[in-house]
């Protein structure tokens, strides 16, 4: 198996806004296989960067023709060097995440295994949610306390 192509997708910000906090845009990748598999990932990105994270996603996608995608880590250390050189760390860290998520959708699929089989079987059983208050909107103590109750009547708790 071959990776013959990777796409980026700019999911812009008004996907994820509410009336609570703005929204942020989201970079997904597809990764696509000579077999027809395709793996997706998603790449953070900050407000006004998701196209210049999207561009280093594609400039780390142009040595990735003809690889296997069961060379995640070989593809992680490349990845790495890259990091470490650039002046943009913090997208080209973020478009080696969404590739490497990618990558591993690939290899899950073709395996036909979950993920977290592949990474070392899960920790727990189980996984505690919580919901923040965090809004980039300036809210009074009220409006927070406001909001906070609305969460725990959605059945969060206190974390402990």
């Amino acid at each position: 198996m071959k990776i013959t192509d990777v796409n980026t997708y700019i999911v812009p910000p008004e996907v994820s806004a509410t009336s609570w906090v703005n929204g942020d845009p989201w970079v997904l990748v597809e990764v696509n296989t000579d077999a027809g598999i395709s793996g997706w990932g998603q790449c953070y990105t900050r407000y006004n960067r998701e196209y210049a994270t999207a561009g280093k996603v594609q400039d780390l996608a142009s040595r990735m023709d003809g690889m296997n995608p069961f060379a995640v880590k070989s593809f992680m250390m490349s990845a790495r060097d890259e990091i470490t050189r650039s002046p943009n760390g913090l997208e080209v860290s973020a478009a080696a995440a969404g590739i490497e998520i990618a990558l591993w959708d690939i290899v899950g699929k073709a395996l036909d295994a979950p993920v977290h089989h592949l990474l070392g079987d899960p920790c727990k059983d189980r996984i505690r949610l919580y919901a923040n208050c965090w809004s980039n909107i300036m809210r009074s103590p009220e409006e927070l306390a406001c909001f906070a109750e609305k969460q725990v009547q959605r059945g969060f708790g206190l974390s402990l």
